[in-house]
């Protein structure tokens, strides 16, 4: 049976405001079964450092509520954070959603509460909070490991 135009279009713009409830972004760049989506804004110079696990990484993020109250934002050029990635010094979001990108690149994370707090509170957090971070990669240092 074939659907007519106007039906697909009605279906389409259900899903679209379905997913504009739910915070589903239009081009998640990976989707992963726990919900958690990645999306890059702004892709790095290709021949730049790529974030591997275990090196130092340095960040500038802000990051929101599902609702868009902001709970722990970076403030400005000089503010920034550094973090061993995959060593879990952050929330499992992070880690997984880091990995991999580029200097010089921003990536949206949408954060389900298992990779995010959890069912802890936190500051400005409330437990089983959904996490969106605009989170853009600055430096990469690789860390030499112990013998």
């Amino acid at each position: 049976m074939l659907k007519t135009e106007a039906e697909n279009d009605v279906k389409q713009q259900d899903q679209e405001t379905q997913n504009e409830q739910v915070g589903v972004w239009h081009n998640p760049i990976e989707s992963h079964d726990n919900g958690m989506t990645i999306e890059d804004l702004v892709e790095g110079n290709t021949n730049a450092e790529v974030a591997s696990q275990g090196n130092q990484v340095c960040v500038r993020y802000h990051g929101e509520l599902m609702n868009g109250d902001i709970v722990d934002p970076t403030d400005g050029e000089d503010d920034t954070y550094t973090f061993r990635l995959g060593a879990g010094e952050v929330i499992r979001g992070w880690d997984i959603g880091i990995l991999g990108m580029r200097v010089g690149s921003t990536r949206r994370l949408r954060i389900p509460p298992a990779l995010g707090f959890g069912d802890v509170a936190k500051p400005n957090i409330p437990a089983n909070s959904w996490l969106l971070y605009d989170v853009e990669l600055l430096k990469v240092k690789r860390v030499k490991r112990a013998p």
